[in-house]
């Protein structure tokens, strides 16, 4: 859809090379212009991950990652 921002299909991520077996698997995230999205989960279970793929900080080991406009990280501990 042309109103796509952010895209992810199936996507298979690993933090390096040397993992065999990916962090995370199986993603499917869609967001729109103009929406406001929320990732809420338990401490550990992947929510920097992904916003690391997403932004493309993560190897990939299969995926479909479409990405519109300009990324803005703001650490969580600047220094």
């Amino acid at each position: 859809m042309d109103d796509e921002v952010l895209s992810i299909k199936s996507g298979e991520f690993m933090w390096t090379q040397k993992n065999v077996q990916p962090v995370l698997e199986d993603i499917i995230l869609m967001v729109r212009k103009g929406e406001l999205v929320g990732i809420l989960s338990r401490i550990g279970a992947g929510k920097s991950s992904l916003l690391s793929d997403a932004i493309g900080n993560m190897g990939k080991m299969e995926d479909d990652v479409t990405l519109s406009g300009t990324v803005l990280h703001a650490m969580q501990n600047p220094g």
